[in-house]
């Protein structure tokens, strides 16, 4: 199946919605200074997700410059229209009217903060990047590429989907879990034993960003309060009780978004966890009202192995003042990732 156009906006509309906004802005993985509302056009104040934020740190943005091979970047705070954190952009929704409208506001807002720059994450839309990408000091950043699945009929489908090799080796793996004992749960918004799952899976999520060379990403606490909205969801692979693989997922109209992840790296060849959650996901949701199963950014060779097609995001970086070094940096971080990401520079 194909990945229409309107699944850019589809996406973006899950992280627009004002519980997941809200619950955003009252963790702490980001240390926001301040936070404001930008309206899109004639006055009206937007509810869903339109939202300006002063940082000044972000574990994914260090994330991204350890993937750059670059140095601590900024001396100062930033303004996020959105943040790194939701992995398709709210913005994405948005007519190129209300755009221009949305960044003219939010570049405003950022020279009152004085702040060092206007970062715009997770743009998809090549008219939007364009909108971006024209205006004043503005470098244009490709910092990852997203993977999503238009979800089959049926597992069978999604199966013979895949490559011969790739076919084989998702039946192997998940049988293998399987014959491990490994089991699949689900933890919502209102289940006891969330609190006490989610810190085993904070682990998990920290284990994976050490693997992967990049600081932790997530805590504990503000997992929690993520997990706490009625679109999130737990789900587990487990072995004894013992979480072996998850992801805290968020689901909303027809989407649903594998948003954070981890893995239990002892032994991840002989349990196969994360295969097994794959496929028991992806099981579960065919023939439902879900239609696109976005599973994030990173791990672009084994998301496109299992019949993901993978997508540029681009982050348009506006600088609020000349800066030739900052832009050198900047420039340089870009050309890395695209390495990394195996696309022209």
């Amino acid at each position: 199946m194909n990945l229409g156009a309107e699944v850019v906006s589809d996406c973006g509309a899950l992280f627009a919605q004002p519980q997941w906004q809200d619950a955003w802005s009252a963790t702490a993985i980001e240390t926001c200074v301040a936070e404001t509302t930008l309206p899109v056009g004639n006055g009206a104040a937007v509810a869903d997700g339109q939202r300006l934020r002063l940082i000044s740190a972000s574990p994914f943005w260090t994330g991204y410059e350890a993937d750059g091979d670059a140095p601590a970047i900024w001396s100062g705070n930033i303004a996020y229209l959105g943040t790194l954190y939701a992995s398709a952009s709210p913005l994405n929704t948005l007519t190129i009217e209300q755009f221009t409208h949305v960044i003219a506001a939010a570049l405003e807002q950022t020279h009152t903060w004085e702040a060092q720059a206007l970062v715009i994450p997770g743009l998809e839309r090549p008219d939007l990047v364009q909108v971006a990408r024209a205006a004043q000091n503005a470098i244009l950043m490709r910092l990852d590429l997203i993977s999503r699945l238009a979800v089959p009929a049926t597992i069978e489908d999604y199966l013979a989907g895949l490559s011969k090799s790739g076919r084989s080796g998702m039946r192997r793996e998940h049988r293998r879990a399987q014959e491990a004992g490994v089991t699949l749960h689900r933890y919502r918004h209102d289940d006891p034993d969330l609190e006490a799952k989610m810190h085993r899976f904070t682990d998990l999520t920290t284990q994976s960003a050490t693997r992967h060379g990049i600081p932790p990403l997530y805590d504990a606490a503000s997992l929690l309060t993520m997990a706490r909205t009625t679109m999130a969801t737990l789900i587990t692979a487990e072995s004894a009780e013992q979480i072996l693989a998850g992801t805290l997922a968020f689901t909303h109209d027809n989407v649903m978004v594998l948003w954070a992840a981890g893995v239990e790296q002892q032994g991840m060849e002989e349990h196969h966890a994360y295969t097994f959650l794959l496929h028991e996901i992806i099981d579960s949701i065919c023939g439902s009202p879900i239609t696109v199963l976005d599973f994030g950014r990173g791990n672009v060779t084994f998301k496109q192995r299992r019949g993901f097609t993978s997508t540029d995001q681009w982050t348009p970086v506006l600088l609020t003042a000349d800066d030739p070094k900052v832009e050198t940096e900047l420039v340089k971080m870009d050309a890395t990732i695209a390495q990394m990401l195996g696309q022209p520079a």
